[in-house]
């Protein structure tokens, strides 16, 4: 065969190729983390401050620290990916630690939520709490809290979110947010 007709015949491989839809059938699930010093601060917010990581050394991480006495909130907005695999839900993870001082009581925590298309209309619609409660064992635990309610989302909407201590709760002390996690299902 010369060489003139085998690129003819990969050219003419190639274009049919292209043509063909090819659907995805591969997902896995994947986490974005959001430090909590990337939210910003709502008008009743927790202060920024730092929480001690370890007993030998001067080494402290940024945490915001949300009041024991007054609820407080802080805001960040996602976008969801182009691979975001729309057949499975999202879900929201909140890292965190009771206050150093802690001694009883639970924490409630609470997520306000609103989907947009990216051509959606600001101002309009009604947001969905979401509410966990968790008593911690120690005040040095960092605490994984799983919202166990599924946000159905579709790729490149947007969703803002308000992360909430609810100071309806009985926590006897501050609660340090370290970071969110948003899990979703992707295509691979």
């Amino acid at each position: 065969m010369s060489l003139e007709r085998k690129v003819s015949e990969l050219d003419r491989k190639v274009r049919e190729l292209m043509g063909k839809k090819t659907e995805r059938t591969r997902w896995e699930w994947y986490e974005e983390r959001i430090p909590a010093l990337a939210l910003k601060l709502g008008a009743a917010s927790p202060t920024e401050t730092t929480r001690a990581w370890s007993s030998d050394t001067y080494l402290d991480i940024p945490v915001y620290s949300y009041s024991s006495t007054t609820t407080q909130y802080a805001e960040f907005l996602w976008h969801a990916p182009d691979d975001l695999n729309a057949n499975h839900p999202v879900y929201i993870h909140v890292m965190w630690a009771p206050g150093a001082s802690w001694s009883s009581g639970t924490y409630k925590i609470n997520i306000r939520y609103l989907r947009k298309t990216e051509s959606g209309t600001l101002g309009a619609d009604a947001s969905t709490l979401i509410t966990q409660t968790i008593t911690p064992s120690n005040a040095t635990n960092i605490i994984e809290t799983e919202f166990p309610d599924a946000i159905v989302c579709n790729p490149d909407e947007l969703i803002a979110f308000r992360v909430i201590r609810d100071t309806a709760d009985t926590g006897n002390d501050v609660l340090h947010l370290l970071f969110i996690e948003i899990e979703y299902a992707r295509w691979i």
